[in-house]
């Protein structure tokens, strides 16, 4: 599982570190500062609780300007996927129970980004 995750937009800086405990259960996480958005949103785990085939079953993005960022989520792109459709980026904010993306066996590096 995932432990810290960091948050970029549009290929710049850093804009954030997100901290995850190692639950298993949905969690709420918040940046400090707000974030501004163009093209894209990528999340890049920067450190595990658990390297075997990490991911997210659901994410979803608030107070991102553009506000409606979710709504307007055309695709994505990952480090890898563990086995497609069955894993897929897209699975991450589908929004229906028991779908995620998985890695490929990643930990550290590996990110999934939002278009």
């Amino acid at each position: 599982r995932n432990s810290v995750l960091s948050l970029a937009a549009d290929g710049g800086a850093t804009q954030g570190t997100i901290s995850l405990v190692d639950s298993g259960e949905p969690q709420t996480a918040k940046v400090s500062s707000p974030v501004k958005v163009n093209a894209y949103v990528r999340l890049t785990i920067t450190a595990v609780h658990n390297a075997l085939n990490n991911g997210a079953a659901e994410i979803t993005l608030k107070g991102i300007t553009p506000i409606s960022l979710v709504p307007s989520i055309s695709g994505c792109t990952a480090s890898s996927i563990l086995s497609s459709p069955a894993y897929s980026c897209e699975k991450s904010y589908d929004t229906l129970s028991g779908t995620s993306w998985a890695t490929n066996a990643e930990g550290v590096g590996s990110w999934i980004q939002f278009t």
